[in-house]
């Protein structure tokens, strides 16, 4: 199931309101936190104009890339 936006927000602001995806609270983690939050929005964008491969479509493209 497909979070919603606003849950996929609070799920973005809780995991770093419990702790930086880096060490500490630096430059680095921040500008970490910023590319994270614009990939994760970038995605979900590309969802809804539906750009994506399903995981059949990527196991049968996988599994040509490894057994030719």
């Amino acid at each position: 199931m497909m979070m919603t936006e606003l849950e996929t927000r609070k799920t973005i602001g809780t995991r770093f309101r419990v702790g930086q995806p880096c060490e500490d609270d630096s430059i680095d983690a921040a500008d970490y936190q910023r590319k994270f939050v614009t990939a994760v929005q970038q995605a979900r964008e590309s969802i809804k104009r539906g750009e994506f491969i399903t995981h059949e479509e990527l196991e049968r493209e996988y599994f040509s890339w490894t057994f030719e």
